[in-house]
């Protein structure tokens, strides 16, 4: 008894028929067994009420959210993990010598082989902030921290999604942009060959350069990448900060203004098209 009792504990508020119907198979003479059948007997009816075009509907959304979760499944990659210096004392490379140096141990982590898309992004938030758009291929842009945050939430709470999204850390950022190399833009030093550079008319499509030695495109120009911390010198990285860290450089930057250790600034609030 006291294991029909758990067990009907755990399906009374289910509402889940298949649910109901198993525990009335397997404990037909269970004194939940009427009170099962009742559920049953109304779930059905409930069912029964619901316009076929609502039903229609309900499944079209079921199978686009299973689209979105698998189009962003199949674009990550997993990053492995590494020891990794952040900042250095030379200008030439995007350092700024003030903000110091440290060394940090990287957990393996998964990150977007593209940046977030304009079609994407509409498919999930019902609209498109981008300057540059009717490009569904092109990166989003034209969005602050705070709308990011907005769209990670979305994104997390979508029925079926399995996985938490989240922005990376600057470390790992930098860390992922290097691949373990020694280059001074994400994929080579030739910022043309592996970065959206240059451009008087906005983003190009993702993944249209050359990606780096871990599969991922665009971590130099087409549009900036915000991380998650907030922007602080390396040697003081708990100092506060009402900016946020931005990475990569973007379309409208030259090459010096894409290179891998240069950083960026930004308020949570300001939203700009690159």
């Amino acid at each position: 008894l006291d294991e029909e009792k758990r067990e009907w504990e755990r399906v009374r508020n289910s509402e889940d028929l298949a649910l109901l119907k198993q525990y009335r198979e397997n404990y037909p003479a269970s004194p939940f067994a009427d009170e099962a059948a009742n559920l049953i007997q109304d779930l059905e009816a409930e069912a029964a009420d619901v316009p076929e075009e609502e039903l229609v509907e309900e499944e079209e959304s079921e199978i686009e959210l299973s689209a979105i979760i698998m189009e962003l499944e199949a674009d990550f990659v997993r990053i492995p993990g590494g020891t990794h210096e952040l900042g250095c004392d030379r200008v030439d490379r995007g350092c700024n010598p003030d903000d110091g140096k440290r060394r940090v141990q990287i957990e393996p982590f998964y990150m977007s082989r593209f940046e977030m898309t304009q079609g994407l992004f509409s498919r999930i938030m019902g609209s498109n902030p981008s300057q540059f758009a009717d490009c569904d291929r092109c990166p989003v842009e034209n969005i602050s921290f705070e709308e990011v945050k907005i769209f990670l939430d979305k994104l997390n709470s979508l029925p079926g999604n399995p996985y938490f999204y989240r922005l990376p850390t600057e470390a790992e950022w930098e860390y992922a942009a290097a691949a373990g190399g020694n280059d001074l833009y994400a994929g080579g030093n030739d910022a043309q060959r592996v970065a959206v550079i240059n451009r008087r008319d906005g983003t190009e499509q993702v993944g249209s350069k050359s990606p780096n030695a871990f599969g991922l495109y665009d971590m130099s120009g087409n549009v900036a990448e915000f991380c998650i911390d907030s922007y602080a010198p390396f040697s003081n990285p708990g100092q506060s900060s009402r900016f946020r860290v931005v990475r990569g450089g973007s379309w409208d930057d030259r090459e010096t203004g894409v290179l891998i250790k240069r950083r960026e600034q930004i308020e949570d609030r300001t939203a700009l098209p690159f």
